[in-house]
């Protein structure tokens, strides 16, 4: 029996999609729809080089094909119209993530060198401009620009080295995982995942 002959497929597909909608029956729909995507594309997987990165793709373009779905109506003179996704549609699971990303951060950000922290602290957490920043620490604009650049860098390289972030094609945060064993980081689920 192949991996995805294996009854078992359609639950870890479930759950995976049921992180990203809110409906249990849009979910179980979606998981359907990603279980005939693996039948009809089964045969890529010569050349696929990770399997599990393939059905994450397939299941992630399921559930953008259904959002898209969700969002268009039609006019009662026949013609269709696409509307803007409800805040809440594009935001569901967005927020946990965020939360959990937050907790990922928060350590890493301590570790960064004083000058970089101090950098992030006040422009990104404290929420004050990166003029104001300047001014308060006595640097150029310029220069503080780049000192929050190369803290942001920093930063992200260390989550990189720690998780597994996957976004979407708006580049927002749709998946967080540990990546091998764990980095001491990373919030309950995370952990858990």
């Amino acid at each position: 029996m192949t991996a995805l002959t294996d009854p078992r497929l359609h639950d870890v597909v479930l759950r995976y999609v049921a992180r990203r909608v809110r409906s249990h029956a849009d979910a179980e729909d979606i998981a359907q729809d990603v279980m005939v995507r693996i039948i009809r594309h089964g045969d890529e997987l010569e050349d696929v080089v990770r399997v599990d990165a393939w059905l994450q793709r397939l299941a992630a373009n399921a559930i953008a094909d259904h959002f898209r779905r969700a969002v268009r109506r039609e006019l009662p003179s026949g013609d269709a119209i696409d509307e803007e996704p409800p805040l809440e549609l594009e935001e569901s699971g967005q927020a946990e993530l965020r939360s959990e990303l937050a907790r990922c951060l928060a350590p890493m950000i301590e570790r960064l060198p004083p000058i970089y922290r101090q950098a992030l602290q006040l422009t990104e957490l404290d929420g004050v401009s990166q003029t104001a920043a300047a001014g308060q620490l006595g640097l150029s604009v310029s220069g503080m620009k780049a000192r929050v650049q190369r803290a942001r860098q920093q930063l992200r390289e260390s989550l990189l080295t720690c998780c597994e972030v996957e976004l979407d094609r708006r580049r927002a945060v749709t998946d967080v995982r540990p990546r091998g064993g764990e980095c001491g980081n990373c919030g309950p689920r995370l952990a858990a995942a």
